[in-house]
Formats: C-alpha cells, sequence, structure tokens
C-alpha cells in the first residue's frame, strides 16, 4: 500500500511537467523514492526482496522508455536539421541534449532490456500458462505450480499425476517429463524451450546448445555462484547484456535469480547498493532510528504487530531515553482498550500542545475510535502542533489463515495508514543459524554465564541453539513446520487494492476500472510464499527469556545434576511446546530436545542430528569455558548448512526457487494493479505501445477458459446408474464400489459447478452478461495464470491455473473409465486424484472387516510399498485391499531396491515419485513407543510418514499415515520433513 501510495502520487506530479526530459528524471527518482520509502520501514526479508525487484523492474522500464525517447527526439531533430539545410557547424554551441540522465553516462547502454525478456521472466513464475503468447493451451505447469516444495526449480516428481503411464501424456500426446539433460528438471527443460522458440529474441539455439553442449554447461550448473561466471560457448556473450542473463538464470539456475538481479542493481542503479541492501544489515531499533527520522508532529510511526508477545515499548523508550535531554521533553504510554478513548484523547491533546511523546497501543481493541483518532491528527494539522509532538501507534492484528477474510487490519482507516510510517513488528527475520545462535547466546548478560557452574553453562547454551535450530527452521516454510496456513492477505502486497485513476481505494471492488486485482487471485499465483518463510510459530525473546528463567530456577535447586527429562517436558510443553498446533510439528520440537537435552552437551559432542561423515557437524562447546569462548567457538566452528537442522541440503534450493517464483509473480500482479490504477506508463508492457492491458487480460481469459471448457465439454456423472449396472451385471457391490460412486457424485457437483462458471464468465467476456466483481476476478485471475478463489475452494490444492487444468482432465478421466465398466475396480487407483481419499481408505478398511470378520475400529491401515514404478505395470486390482499412485515422497527418496527410505540423492533434486503402494486393513498393532519407534522386519524401523493433499501440509489436508521401512530411526525423516502429498 505504501509503495503503491507514494508511486502514484510521485508519478501523477511528474506527469504534470510539460518539460520531457525533467518529467523522465522525474519519474525514475520517484521510482526510487518509494522504493527507498517502503523498503527500509519494513523488517521483513521476503517483503524487502519483492519490493527491491520491483523497483529495479520499474527503473529499468522508465530508464528503457527514456533513452527509447530521447533516441528518437534526437533523431528527429537530426531530420529537421538536415531538412533546413543546416550543416554540423551549426549545431556546435548548442548546449547538450538536455535529456541526457545527470547521474549516468551520457550514451544509452543496452543491458538487454525488452518487452519480450520482460514477458517471459513474468510468465515463467509457476509455470504459469506459458503457451499464452503462442495462442495454444495452458501448459501442465510441472514443479512450479505442483507437488514440488520450490517449484519451477531442479526438483522432480513435481505435479505428476503419480505413477499412471497417462500421466506422462500431455495433450496432443506431447510427452511432458521427458528432459533429455540428465541433470535438468523436466520444468526448466520446458522453460528452456520456451525461451528458445522465439519468445525473447536471440535465444533461438538455447535449448539446442544445452542438449548438444550439456557437458560444458553442467560445470556451470554446479557453480555456486554461476550469475558471475560466463556461460559457455557463444551464451558468454550475455554477460554484456545482464538482464538477457538473468533469463537463462531464471531457466537453469532460479534460486540464484535474486542475486544476480541484486548484483545488477548495485552496478546499473544510481545508489542501487543502497537500495539493495536496504534494511538487511539493520537491527529493529536501527530500522526504528530510521522511520523516526522522517517522522513528524502529524506524521506518526504506526507498529504493525503480527506475533504474539512483540511490544514496541521497549524500543521506544530506548529511543526516548537519546532524546531526553531535550528542552521540555516528556514520554508516555497510553494502553488503550474499551473505556480509555477519552483518557487517550486527553493524553493526546496534553502531548500535542507541549511537544512530549506518546505512545497509544492496543488499537486493535478501539476500531470504532480510530476515525476520531485520524480527525484529531487532521486538527493539529491544521492548528499546528508543537514541533517536538511526536506520536507512535501500535496494533496487533494476527495474520489470518488462508480461508479468512483479510481481518482486522482493514479496521484502521486508509487515512491513518496514509499519514503514518507503517513498521512491521513482527519476529526479526532469521539472519542464519550462526548469527541467530550468537544473539541468543548474547541475551545473556556476560556475568551471568561466567557465575554459572559448568552444567549450569552447557544447560544455557543447549537452551540457546535449541531455539536458534527452532527459528532457523521457519525460513524452510512447509518443509519446516506444518502448522500455520498461508494467506496473501497476511503480506503487504498491493494486488489486492482497487486502484482508481483519481485516488486509491481499498478493497476487492474499489474503483479503476476492470483491471483490479484481488487478494484472491494473489493467493494463487503467490502460494509459493507459503514455502518461503510465511509459514511458522511466533518463537521470539519472550520464550527465551523464560526458558532462561526455568532453567534458572532448577539449576539452584539440583545444582550437581541437571534434570534433563524436566527441562525437556517443560520446554517441549510449555515454553517452546505451547506454541505449537500441529503434532508433526510437536515430533520435530520432540526430536531437537532428545539431540541436545543429554549429557553430550557436556562432553563436545557433535549436535549435528545424523551426519552422514563423522564429526562434520558442530560440536558443543566446552562448558568450562568463558562467554568469550562460547561466541568465538560458534563464530569458528559453525558452517551454516541445513544439515545442522536434519534438513537435506537439497531443500534449501527449493524455497529459494520458490522465492523466485513469489517475487516475479508478485511484481506482475503489482504491475498490473498500478496499470489499472492509472494512464502513467507505471506497467511494463507501456514500454511496448502495442501491449494493452485490458484486451491482454480478456485475451488471456479466453485461452484459459477455452482449455476449460474443452476438458469438461461431454462430461456426465451418475453415481446411481453406476450402481444399478452394477447389480444388474450381478456382482455383488462393495465398499469400493460405493467409494468410488461417491467420487462420481462429488465430481458432478465440481463438474456443474465449474461449468456454471465458465458459462457465465464466457458470457460476461462476449457482452451477453454484466460483469460482476465476480466475474472481473475469474477473469483477473485467468488471465495472470491464476486459479480463480471460486474453483479453488472446490477441493484442495496449490496449483497454478495449466496444472490445475490439466490434474482437473486426468481427475475427469479416471472416474469417466470406471463408470463406463463399473463392475471392474480399476486395477490401480490414482489417489491423488480422488476429491475424497480419507473415504477411500475408509471403504478399504471395510473390506477388511468384512472378509476377516473384525469390529471396524480395531483395524488401521498398513502400506505395502511395491516394486512397481508405474500404474500401468499392475495387471489386476488386488485381492486384499488397493492398488494407489499418485504419491510424491519429500524431503526424502525410495530406495526401490532396498525397499526404505534413503536421504536425497546428489542430483539437487528435494523430491521423488513414490511406487506404486498397497494399502490394507490390518488390526491395530499395541502401543507404540512414545517416539514412534517401531521396528518391522528384519530389525527396521518404521517411520509414520505423514500424507498431505497439498503441499501445503496443514493438519486440516492430512490424509493418513503411511508407515514406510527406514534402517535409520523415524526422528532423521522427522527432522528431515519427509511426507507424501498429492497435489
Amino acid at each position: 500500500e505504501l509503495f503503491a501510495t507514494v508511486l502514484l502520487k510521485g508519478l501523477a506530479s511528474a506527469e504534470q511537467d510539460e518539460n520531457v526530459a525533467k518529467r523522465a528524471s522525474l519519474l525514475r527518482i520517484e521510482c526510487r523514492r518509494a522504493a527507498y520509502l517502503f523498503v527500509h520501514r519494513c523488517l521483513e526479508p521476503r517483503h524487502r526482496e519483492l519490493w527491491v525487484a520491483n523497483a529495479a523492474f520499474t527503473f529499468f522500464a522508465h530508464d528503457a522508455r527514456h533513452w527509447e525517447g530521447v533516441l528518437e527526439r534526437k533523431a528527429e531533430a537530426e531530420r529537421l536539421r538536415k531538412a533546413a539545410g543546416k550543416n554540423d557547424d551549426d549545431t556546435e554551441s548548442e548546449s547538450e541534449d538536455e535529456d541526457m540522465r545527470p547521474w549516468e553516462d551520457k550514451e544509452p547502454r543496452d543491458i538487454g532490456f525488452s518487452q519480450d525478456a520482460v514477458d517471459f521472466l513474468l510468465h515463467s513464475a509457476g509455470s504459469i500458462h506459458l503457451s499464452l503468447p503462442s495462442g495454444g493451451g495452458g501448459e501442465p505447469g510441472g514443479e512450479g505450480g505442483g507437488g514440488s516444495i520450490g517449484g519451477g526449480g531442479r526438483s522432480v516428481g513435481g505435479s505428476s499425476g503419480g505413477g499412471s503411464s497417462s500421466v506422462a501424456q500431455g495433450k496432443g500426446g506431447v510427452d511432458r517429463r521427458s528432459s533429455p539433460v540428465e541433470w535438468l528438471s523436466e520444468a526448466s527443460w520446458r522453460l528452456a524451450e520456451r525461451l528458445s522458440d522465439g519468445t525473447v529474441a536471440g535465444f533461438d539455439k538455447f535449448s539446442a546448445d544445452l542438449k548438444e553442449a550439456a557437458p560444458r554447461f553442467v560445470d556451470w550448473f554446479t557453480h555456486a555462484t554461476p550469475e558471475s561466471e560466463k556461460l559457455p560457448l557463444e551464451w558468454r556473450n550475455l554477460d554484456n547484456r545482464p538482464f538477457k542473463k538473468l533469463c537463462a538464470i531464471r531457466v537453469l539456475r532460479p534460486d540464484r535469480f535474486m542475486p544476480a538481479l541484486v548484483k545488477m542493481m548495485k552496478a546499473l542503479i544510481p545508489d542501487g547498493s543502497s537500495l539493495a541492501n536496504a534494511d538487511s544489515e539493520m537491527n529493529a531499533f536501527q530500522i526504528l532510528e530510521k522511520a523516526f527520522s522522517d517522522a513528524g508532529p502529524t506524521t506518526p510511526v504506526f507498529f504493525s504487530l503480527q506475533d504474539h508477545g512483540a511490544d514496541p515499548l521497549a524500543e521506544v523508550r530506548k529511543l526516548a531515553k537519546k532524546h531526553e535531554g531535550s528542552p521540555g521533553f516528556g514520554f508516555s504510554s497510553q494502553s488503550l482498550g474499551p473505556g480509555a478513548e477519552a483518557r487517550a484523547e486527553t493524553a493526546l491533546r496534553a502531548a500535542h500542545k507541549q511537544g512530549h511523546w506518546l505512545l497509544l497501543s492496543h488499537l486493535e481493541l478501539v476500531p470504532l475510535w480510530l476515525p476520531r483518532l485520524e480527525s484529531l491528527l487532521l486538527a493539529f494539522e491544521k492548528e499546528g502542533s508543537h514541533p517536538n509532538f511526536r506520536i507512535f501507534l501500535s496494533a496487533a492484528f494476527p495474520a489470518p489463515l488462508i480461508d479468512d477474510a483479510p481481518g482486522a487490519v482493514s479496521a484502521v482507516p486508509w487515512a491513518l495508514k496514509a499519514r503514518s510510517i507503517g513498521l512491521a513488528g513482527s519476529a526479526p527475520p532469521s539472519p542464519g543459524l550462526r548469527a541467530t545462535l550468537s544473539r541468543a547466546v548474547c541475551s545473556f548478560s556476560k556475568e551471568q554465564i561466567e557465575e554459572m557452574e559448568p552444567p549450569s553453562r552447557g544447560a544455557c547454551f543447549g537452551l540457546a541453539y535449541l531455539h536458534a535450530l527452532l527459528v532457523e527452521r521457519r525460513t524452510f516454510g512447509a518443509l519446516g513446520f506444518s502448522g500455520r496456513a498461508f494467506s496473501a492477505s497476511a503480506f503487504l502486497l498491493p494486488g489486492g487494492l482497487g486502484l482508481g485513476a483519481s485516488s486509491p481505494s481499498f478493497g476487492g471492488g474499489g474503483g479503476g476500472g476492470g483491471g483490479s486485482f484481488s487478494l484472491e487471485s494473489l493467493e494463487a499465483t503467490c502460494y509459493a510464499w507459503d514455502a518461503w518463510g510465511a509459514r511458522g510459530y511466533a518463537w521470539g525473546a519472550g520464550d527465551l527469556a523464560l526458558g532462561a528463567q526455568v532453567l534458572q530456577g532448577y539449576m539452584e535447586e539440583v545444582p550437581d545434576e541437571v534434570p534433563w527429562d524436566d527441562l525437556k517436558a517443560i520446554f517441549g510443553n510449555v515454553v517452546y511446546g505451547g506454541h505449537i498446533t500441529d503434532p508433526q510439528d510437536k515430533k520435530v520440537l520432540e526430536a531437537y530436545l532428545d539431540l541436545i537435552f543429554n549429557n553430550g552437551l557436556l562432553e563436545e559432542t557433535d549436535l549435528c542430528p545424523f551426519p552422514d561423515k563423522r564429526g562434520a557437524g558442530f560440536t558443543c562447546p566446552n562448558p568450562t569455558k568463558g562467554f568469550e569462548n562460547v561466541l568465538a567457538h560458534i563464530d569458528k566452528r559453525l558452517n551454516e548448512s541445513p544439515a545442522l537442522l536434519g534438513i537435506h541440503p537439497n531443500c534449501e534450493l527449493a524455497f529459494k526457487d520458490a522465492q523466485t517464483d513469489s517475487i516475479l509473480s508478485s511484481i506482475g500482479a503489482v504491475q498490473r494493479s498500478l496499470d489499472a490504477a492509472t494512464k502513467v506508463p507505471v506497467h511494463f508492457a507501456a514500454a511496448n505501445p502495442g501491449g494493452g492491458g485490458g484486451q491482454s487480460n480478456k485475451r488471456g481469459a479466453e485461452i484459459a477458459l477455452q482449455d476449460l471448457e474443452e476438458v469438461l465439454d461431454g462430461r456426465s456423472f451418475d453415481p446411481t446408474g453406476a450402481l444399478l449396472s452394477i447389480e444388474a451385471s450381478g456382482v455383488p457391490v462393495g465398499p469400493l464400489h460405493h467409494s468410488l460412486a461417491s467420487e462420481c457424485g462429488l465430481m458432478a457437483s465440481v463438474h456443474g459447478e465449474l461449468s456454471t462458471c465458465a458459462q457465465e464468465l464466457r458470457k460476461g467476456l462476449n457482452g451477453e452478461l454484466p460483469m460482476t466483481a465476480a466475474l472481473d476476478q475469474a477473469e483477473a485471475a485467468l488471465a495472470s495464470g491464476a486459479v480463480p478463489a471460486a474453483w479453488r475452494g472446490l477441493y484442495p490444492t496449490t496449483k497454478s491455473l495449466g496444472a490445475w487444468t490439466w490434474d482437473l482432465e486426468k481427475r475427469l478421466d479416471q472416474l469417466a473409465a470406471w463408470q463406463a465398466k463399473p463392475s471392474e475396480l480399476p486395477a490401480c487407483i490414482w489417489f491423488a486424484g480422488l476429491l475424497d481419499p480419507r473415504a477411500f481408505l475408509a471403504s478399504v478398511l471395510q473390506v477388511s472387516a468384512r472378509e476377516n470378520v473384525l469390529d471396524l475400529d480395531r483395524l488401521t491401515i498398513a502400506v505395502d510399498v511395491t516394486k512397481k514404478a508405474e500404474a500401468g505395470d499392475i495387471p489386476a486390482a488386488a485381492k486384499e485391499g488397493a492398488y494407489l499412485s499418485g504419491f510424491v515422497l519429500q524431503g526424502a527418496r525410495w530406495d526401490l531396491h532396498g525397499g526404505s527410505l534413503q536421504p536425497l540423492g546428489p542430483n539437487r533434486s528435494t523430491s521423488s515419485p513414490m511406487p506404486v503402494l498397497m494399502v490394507r486393513g490390518v488390526v491395530t498393532a499395541p502401543a507404540a513407543a512414545a517416539k514412534g519407534d517401531k521396528e518391522g522386519e528384519g530389525g527396521q524401523k518404521v517411520y509414520d510418514c505423514p500424507v498431505y493433499a497439498t503441499p501445503a501440509r496443514s493438519s486440516t489436508h492430512l490424509v493418513f499415515h503411511a508407515p514406510l521401512k527406514s534402517l535409520a530411526p523415524p526422528a532423521k525423516w522427522v527432522l528431515a520433513g519427509a511426507a507424501l502429498v498429492l497435489d
């Protein structure tokens, strides 16, 4: 909101200037100013990098437009000069062209910025509707919009429909799963082909060279920082056109896209280093000081608190202490609540007249008083406040869940938000495990550490290390923790703005002519935010302080022996475990507690969980050493690696890929919002006069709608007729038949809803029906390659539009094939294509209960992993239970020959397709050990692997637990985030 507001105001004022050169300069300056204002006030790294990238794209676009105009005017001046018969000597005394940039080269530099390159980058996000430029149908979308964590990167398995051989064929019989380059994923190969089909000028031979010279490309591909290295062959010349090189990096190494963009910004944008670094090297207090320097008597500092226990009072008091020497200085704070409004207004008027500072906290408790607060500030502005008057505001607005409305933040009047300097008062971003651990250790004073006995000192370090692990694990999103759901409305994205041409208005139906974007459409295109740090529990300094108090109390009572079990119980169930809402996350915490809190803390043992190499991790510091030695040990011995968290290093690439997808899709949404809001050429397509906003949206929506209509056409489902047909054939109708008939009934409802929506949207696009707000949102979502919000609610999915359409077709095909011969059960069920997979498992248990004459509540699901990699390898239906396909294993891989879980391989993959599973009902075994250490055949361990409907991994999408054999303890796979996903 802040970025869009400042940018629109600045561009509107710039456009009023008649001088073309000055106007172009003002456009660039305002773009930079808007980015600076937003960036240095936001503590969240994902927000900062989003807006830094947005500012970079905007600057490059306006820079290209500026130089295009300069060269056109020069050419026109040259033509007029020659027409007038002037020679070169007549122009020597003329002043230098006023349009030249005051801070940059006097001649334009071709950095490779072009509309086709921008379109490719923005359309590549989540593999969304890449076929739109050529007018074809949507592509499946692969890993980018499907089952892999990272999306669009190097993961395998992706959103394949599972083990079924039919999944390998897309529309027209094109093989979608083969990549001729062994080390390159199918999604990246598809992007390489798209890049080479004329989408971006100059890349015609890219995929061919990649295929023929794969050994030469692999050296660049495996480099730690490929953006700093030259590509092989003639592609080394892309270093001279860095924006074009971004396209190659996006295809081959999406995890390095953001570092490459930052490097380009620093080299090409004026003062680009400070823009790129922004607040990344500043702590919360330094950012507050920076914001305070921009504040004024009628410009409040607004803390938006999204974490439990966050309180800016201490930081504001610290800032006040630095200014308390000023004449007449005073500081007070008021906590608001019902009935406290009059007292707050009195304090506000007094501070306004006397020049004091005032902090008003808990604004969320008095939403009806906030318009009054805004009117008071407006009156103070007209009256004239004391120059030393400053006001700080804070409100705790919890981040809403995925199905919730934007929430209480909408209660803050727009005028109050617009005049304030916003600070995100959430948990500080994790700067890395080493820095987080050092910060946790430093939360204890040097005197406290020095006075402790060695056992207490060791336990104190264990607490700090546990805190650092949990905070750092949050950055791995769904793979790290499963207990939070994602919502685009929880982020400061202006995609939900309905900005009018004259003034901003917020909400899904605000002004601005039919191109506004809604939060609903952004939730689909930006779902990967969830995999990039949006998820996690609000552990903060308060939890660490509470844990330290508990530790101190216990160690005073029993100084000679550390009560490990008591500490684990309190930390695991109260201090840190009290935040946890998901059982799988509780297992993660318990695994960390078992790893850390034991006598090994006092013996300098390795703290790396299940290291592949002995001594390859991080050892405990010597508990007999002092405070400085502990910090030196951390700085010298701790090497940053996800392996210290128990997570495979490949998974770090996954959320970096997701970061790239999220940034690119969000940039596209923001630019479309700005384009719909004003005639000022902010939108990148303005660099190409032929690219229109509304017509382009309509064309993209029509193409996507045509794809959907082709999938839905001619389909019908009659569950009752299918059951009657089975009875007529003389085959006994069993629970599995009923389950599949129920699936047909559910699919009939989904089909009917989609058909109705498609018909209404088609009529609206043709002008036969008025376009309602819902139809506008559906059109905008389809044009951006996202699934409309109303459609996503029909069944759980996180896929992008192309992958979702392809997935829907496969779901329809599976049920249609069974309905054609309902008496014959499918040899193998594509489990990922069922709308109610839990009901199907219940029918499997019913079959076992009937055949073995057992009570249903005595049975549980047993899973046998077959040697069959594809569903087509299954000749007939199982005699007991059912064969299921469509599972993708994340965080680990399955050894088909050894029949057990194994760590991910060295091929940079983050997931792998599972073989066909055979599920059946068995009598529930006696209660296993509390930690889940079940014994399998041959002494193997058994890991209860959670199976989720979507990669979002919330408890509401948990289908069942699949017992999988393992040679390693189950805790290894708990910490690795190993799980099976269907979508």
